[in-house]
């Protein structure tokens, strides 16, 4: 049966701006129904991002209406639906439902949703009944578990490296991505935090998918299966956009994923500079002060976890951008001071 159009609930939308002279970005309130105009107008092609809690039924909820008006008002131009709650073995499967070979409980059963996703399938659905009403791709975005298992034991050398290949398709790029200074200041505030709080949680025994390990994971590991994460959901969407340079993806992934842009967002961007014609663009649906700090450090504060107050959230996170250029060096010189950059929280922000 055909799913019934999504309503498009009341949504407050803010634009962020950086400011690299001051402590926060600007945040401003906008239209909504020009963010979504402006979405489905841009003929640069590229991905959007909606950074999701996975628990959050209105997230979805959101999604779902998100990816209906977009998609009228793009009237059939290209689009898909980017997914990082199924892992790329699994893509004909998704070919299979959306061309109506397979009942929405058949697909779900098959991409193993259960086992290997976990979060509940339900709030989810609109979104997959809405892909199949109007027939839009959907795009297995996650790298698969049995990979990523590897990874978490063994680091990079555990994966063949034709498999790794499969997730980094650019590892010059890959390797100087982790070199620069923001993505320093990023894995400080961001994935060591994350790392911190799985250990006092008891969970660095265990891998991604649930197998125990005879060691605690070091983080070393915790970070590469990490970023092998962001790379390989960026790697797939970008080639998606490779092959429909006029198209638009729509990312649906989690919020870590997306806030602060050193997650999938920066990733996207890099393999994308070269052509410097896609678009990308980062919403967090629903953000709290708790996916604006690092984990565990606002837990105890009233309403922490309340998505009511978007201007209490980080924005921006300020980084030193270099050592500064000793230009002066042969004659001992003093060093120019390095200058300041700024991470930002994202390009929107949903409230719904």
């Amino acid at each position: 049966t055909e799913a019934s159009s999504s309503t498009t609930k009341s949504f407050d939308t803010y634009f962020l701006t950086p400011d690299e002279k001051n402590v926060r970005s600007k945040l401003e309130k906008i239209d909504s129904q020009t963010f979504l105009k402006q979405i489905a107008a841009s003929e640069s092609g590229g991905a959007v991002w909606l950074g999701e809690h996975h628990n959050s039924a209105a997230d979805h909820d959101f999604q779902a209406a998100f990816i209906e008006q977009v998609y009228k008002r793009r009237r059939k131009a290209p689009m898909a639906i980017g997914l990082e709650q199924v892992q790329q073995e699994f893509q004909p499967v998704l070919d299979a439902y959306i061309d109506g070979k397979i009942s929405i409980d058949r697909m779900r059963f098959m991409v193993q949703w259960d086992k290997r996703w976990m979060w509940s399938f339900d709030n989810y659905r609109k979104i997959f009944e809405t892909a199949q009403q109007f027939k839009i791709p959907l795009l297995a975005l996650n790298v698969d578990s049995e990979d990523l298992s590897l990874v978490e034991k063994a680091g990079y050398p555990g994966l063949p490296k034709e498999r790794l290949r499969k997730y980094i398709k650019d590892p010059v790029g890959f390797s100087q991505f982790a070199l620069e200074p923001e993505f320093k200041s990023y894995v400080d505030y961001v994935i060591q935090p994350s790392y911190d709080l799985h250990r006092r949680m008891g969970l660095l025994r265990y891998t991604m998918a649930g197998e125990e390990m005879e060691e605690e994971m070091t983080f070393r590991r915790f970070l590469s299966g990490r970023i092998l994460w962001d790379e390989g959901m960026a790697s797939g969407a970008f080639s998606w956009c490779s092959n429909n340079p006029d198209g638009l993806l729509i990312g649906l992934v989690g919020a870590d994923h997306v806030k602060f842009k050193n997650g999938i967002p920066g990733r996207f961007q890099r393999m994308a500079a070269k052509d410097n014609k896609f678009d990308c663009i980062s919403v967090v649906i629903n953000p709290t002060l708790i996916d604006s700090r690092p984990s565990g450090s606002v837990a105890s504060i009233p309403t922490s976890d309340s998505a009511a107050y978007p201007d209490r959230i980080t924005l921006q996170l300020r980084y030193v951008k270099s050592d500064g250029l000793d230009l002066n060096a042969d004659a001992g010189g003093p060093r120019v001071p390095a200058g300041e950059g700024v991470l930002q929280f994202s390009d929107y922000v949903v409230v719904t």
